[in-house]
């Protein structure tokens, strides 16, 4: 809050004005069922303005949206589960990078298949409560099961340590969170037939082909594969987390057509003059003076409870009394205020209420109004039903009041807090004779202020002033300014009054609107639709927060309410002056690295890019597969076992690697040298391995060498050596490799060709030498034998086939 000029930051004052900025804050969740401050308080004063902000941190804890629910409730769309079984958990340490790992997916999915049995249980108790006790017997549900969160149906993510010892685990996330989304299916179909069967009817609708209409669109988990006809955000497709694995537009408008075609699934709008819903509490004086007006109240209960019970066609009612402070008075059974019967349906604990009240204590006229009416705004007041407080007394509040330092305009202050504001009535019983004037002219202001009544009872008879009292404030006009509504700077926003009406037939004849909940009306209709555009300031003034509107029906009686409003720079519904990305949409105010600026506008967010070390998917695990061993084959001249320069690769050798990661999974994998006899096998994770060179042909045997370890953590090992093979080979740390392993060959000798013989001439004895002619002797000889070996092979022949004759 701003300029609290002379206040201390520490005050009840301050206190109640944070308070109110809290419920204020996020007008998409108005009904919270409390409100805390944190009791730091920080104080800054802005330098060029000159203003005092007062800071505190807030806790909003939100009432159950059941209790929305009323038998002017006609059909209910529903998706239930996913809080109750750490449904944002299971995403993020199943899916998310940086999050994810094996064991806390497995924890975290098994944990929510053990809580399936209690959530049926709590699920069919709670819908044949809304079904008995809630809405009517023509109301229906609407159950709208999920989409599976993965488009893989199976997706493992696995874990190493790669460290000396070794380990891991794996886990496939992808089948096992669809197989808890088929078991949490089976649960809202069972739950949807019990409570069908015992209502006889189908109360519940159950929408369950979400799953087979979304396939093919769900996530991908892959970082590096998105899919690009998905129908759910996947990581970063916002930077709003809150947005992640739920259906973006295009999935919204699938499911929109998943329910159109059952029209209005059977639910029967009320037929007839409608009668309001209504939340009404008694807030009631008990100091001895009161004696003779409260035993006169009580002989009328039974009528003012019938009347009640016949004229609204849902209704709760409370009961809270008040007294004076015993530090004021110094009268033990004095209190300041006290709730006797908390919001119920059940009439007759009313009744019960106000046959155990009695008169006693107070001192002096003046008691704690403000306190019992305090204590009355702070109940559950249910959202979109007329809310009422009949405040009954016979003298007037302190003001300001001893303790608490509330004043008048301050519970006007609270009372507007409420959604929609609560109309204060006060039934003064002291019959005009009270020298102080009975209530008094500081309730009387109240009650205007808040679209109350104030009556002065006659002396005779004050319970039957509140019967008609009450009477009176039933037959107003419901009123219903709509929203909350949500706006950008300079959009233009449909305000819709339809909502109101005029209970037993009415008619409302005219519509007024109080753009800026200024008090003063800016436009009137007999419409209740209306357009305006707004901006998320006006002149000096703070962001705007409320709408007001005032409906008069034909018989001119009138009505005041307000409509959550929120108009800022980005529409996300957080006050420019804290928002921490101003000019962009970001509700949950995300801020990873606590820099004051929001992830959706910070450059620089922190948002987690790597996973956790040795946690990685199983089919992309380059970041953490990068170890390798390599060598290389070549002929090894010097027969040293290295390979020196001048040294020739060898090309097309088969080497074989075979071991275990170190999580236990083997590794089989074989290559051919290059062309320089270089080999290499890369992507390597961290484990125990070994290589075994494949003998080439044509080539001798020669020395091999060890290789060594490089960037190796502790436990690393290059590993034996025996013949082709080695064995032992443990690379230990992310990125470690084994490198240089040497396998030389002795290549084999190459037979040199027999040379050609060359002729020389010769000389006859004795004359002049001539050319030689026909063979050599010894070629001649050959040829001899040879033929003689013929000749007696073809006799042989020739005996063997006449003997056969």
């Amino acid at each position: 809050m701003t300029d609290p000029v002379g206040i201390p930051p520490g005050s009840d004052q301050i206190t109640q004005l944070l308070l109110a900025r809290c419920r204020d804050q996020y007008v998409n969740y108005p009904d919270e069922e409390s409100v805390r401050l944190g009791t730091d308080r920080r104080v800054t004063v802005d330098p060029h303005s000159g203003l005092v902000f007062v800071t505190a941190d807030c806790t909003r804890t939100l009432a159950a949206q059941a209790d929305a629910l009323g038998k002017d409730t006609d059909l209910v769309l529903f998706t239930i589960g996913g809080n109750d079984i750490d449904f944002a958990q299971i995403v993020k340490r199943c899916f998310a990078i940086g999050l994810r790992s094996p064991a806390a997916c497995r924890t975290l999915v098994e944990a929510a298949g053990r809580r399936l049995p209690f959530l049926q249980q709590d699920l069919t108790r709670i819908l044949n409560h809304l079904r008995t006790a809630v809405l009517r017997p023509d109301a229906r549900m609407v159950l709208l099961t999920y989409p599976y969160l993965s488009n893989r149906p199976s997706w493992v993510l696995r874990s190493i340590r790669p460290v000396a010892g070794f380990g891991g685990d794996r886990y496939d996330a992808g089948r096992e969170v669809r197989a808890l989304g088929d078991a949490g299916d089976r649960v809202q179909r069972a739950v949807v037939t019990d409570v069908n069967r015992a209502a006889g009817v189908e109360f519940i609708h159950l929408i369950d082909g979400v799953k087979a209409h979304f396939a093919g669109h769900e996530p991908d988990p892959s970082i590096a594969h998105r899919n690009p006809d998905r129908w759910m955000h996947e990581f970063f497709d916002t930077r709003i987390p809150a947005e992640w694995y739920h259906p973006n537009p295009q999935g919204h408008e699938e499911e929109k057509n998943l329910l159109l075609p059952f029209g209005d699934f059977g639910a029967v709008p009320p037929s007839g003059p409608r009668d309001p819903n209504v939340d009404l509490v008694f807030v009631v004086d008990t100091t001895e003076s009161m004696d003779g007006p409260l035993d006169r109240i009580r002989q009328r209960t039974d009528e003012i409870v019938d009347d009640m019970a016949t004229r609204t066609n849902s209704l709760r009612v409370g009961l809270v009394t008040y007294r004076d402070d015993p530090a004021r008075t110094g009268i033990p059974t004095d209190y300041v205020s006290r709730l006797d019967v908390p919001f119920t349906t059940d009439l007759d604990q009313l009744r019960d209420g106000f046959t155990l009240l009695n008169a006693n204590g107070g001192g002096d006229p003046q008691e704690t109004v403000y306190s019992g009416l305090r204590t009355a705004l702070n109940l559950p007041w249910r959202p979109g039903v007329e809310k009422v407080i009949v405040l009954i007394g016979d003298g007037p509040p302190q003001d300001p009041e001893f303790g608490t330092d509330l004043t008048g305009s301050r519970v006007v202050g609270q009372d507007r807090d409420v959604d929609p504001p609560v109309a204060i009535s006060a039934i003064d019983v002291s019959g005009g004779v009270s020298p102080d004037g009975g209530l008094g002219p500081h309730v009387q202001d109240i009650t205007a202020a808040t679209g109350g009544t104030f009556t002065n009872s006659g002396v005779d008879d004050p319970g039957l002033t509140v019967v008609s009292t009450v009477d009176d404030l039933l037959a107003r006009p419901y009123v219903s300014a709509g929203g909350p509504y949500v706006a950008r700077d300079g959009d233009t926003v449909r305000l819709d009054a339809s909502g109101s009406f005029a209970p037993g037939g009415g008619l409302i004849t005219r519509y007024e609107w109080d753009f800026d909940n200024d008090g003063t009306y800016d436009a009137s209709n007999t419409d209740p639709v209306l357009t305006h555009v707004y901006h998320s300031t006006v002149g000096p003034q703070l962001i705007l927060t409320k709408v007001g509107l005032r409906v008069t029906d034909d018989h001119g009686r009138t009505v005041t309410t307000t409509a959550h409003l929120s108009v800022t720079l980005d529409g996300d519904e957080v006050p420019d002056e804290v928002d921490n990305c101003p000019n962009d949409p970001n509700p949950g105010q995300e801020d990873s690295d606590g820099d004051g600026i929001g992830d959706v506008c910070d450059p620089d967010p922190l948002l987690p890019a790597t996973d956790e070390t040795g946690v990685f998917p199983a089919d992309e695990p380059g970041s953490v597969a990068r170890s390798q061993i390599n060598g290389a084959v070549f002929a090894d001249t010097n027969d040293n076992g290295r390979r020196d320069p001048g040294e020739a690769g060898i090309a097309g050798v088969r080497i074989d690697l075979r071991g275990q990661d170190a999580g236990g999974v083997a590794v089989v994998r074989s290559l051919t040298t290059g062309t320089d006899g270089g080999w290499a096998f890369t992507g390597l994770l961290p484990g125990r391995y070994a290589v075994e060179e494949v003998q080439p042909a044509n080539v001798g045997n020669g020395r091999n060498s060890l290789g060594a370890v490089d960037n190796g953590a502790q436990g690393a090992s290059a590993g034996t050596l025996t013949g082709d093979t080695v064995t032992g080979i443990v690379l230990s740390g992310i990125g470690s490799a084994a490198v240089s392993y040497g396998f030389g060959e002795h290549p084999a000798p190459v037979p040199s060709p027999s040379p050609t013989p060359t002729p020389h001439p010769t000389t006859q004895p004795g004359g002049v030498g001539l050319p030689r002619t026909g063979a050599p002797l010894a070629v001649i000889a050959g040829t001899g034998a040879a033929a003689l070996v013929v000749g007696t092979l073809l006799v042989l022949l020739a005996r063997r086939r006449r003997l056969s004759r």
